[in-house]
């Protein structure tokens, strides 16, 4: 009767803990999905150039959610200021009305003549934000 109760409580023991483990192994398969997730909102590359007269003063390589403005991915890649979504200051540098000195950008060597908040990145991008005189 005890050997009875021994194997008993050794089933029961053994069927907890093979529970408790495929319990855990489903926790897994559901983070490494949210990772998935993750990774594949997170599918648009970029390069980022930042020019003062031409002379490059920073680049950067970033990593973006889809459908990502660049107004958004410069304010989570650099400090910037703006007016109306146009952006007026880069890392400390700003444009300069008495010098007639304004941000200026391109996509893909194309001029963009809108503000950054109008502009969607796309994958494989490249921007370059220009402080240059008129």
């Amino acid at each position: 009767m005890k050997k009875a109760k021994r194997l008993m409580v050794f089933v029961l023991a053994f069927l907890v803990v093979v529970g408790l483990g495929a319990c855990g192994q489903k926790a897994d398969t559901t983070a490494s999905s949210s990772s998935t997730t993750a990774s594949t909102t997170a599918a648009v590359k970029a390069t980022v150039i930042i020019q003062e007269d031409g002379k490059e003063s920073d680049k950067q390589e970033v990593a973006l959610a889809k459908d990502t403005s660049l107004f958004d991915a410069m304010s989570e890649n650099f400090d910037i200021k703006d007016d109306n979504g146009f952006i007026t200051s880069i890392d400390g540098k700003e444009q300069d009305k008495a010098a007639n000195k304004y941000w200026t950008f391109t996509i893909n060597d194309e001029q963009v003549n809108v503000g950054a908040k109008d502009v969607t990145v796309a994958d494989g991008d490249k921007i370059i934000f220009n402080l240059a005189g008129f």
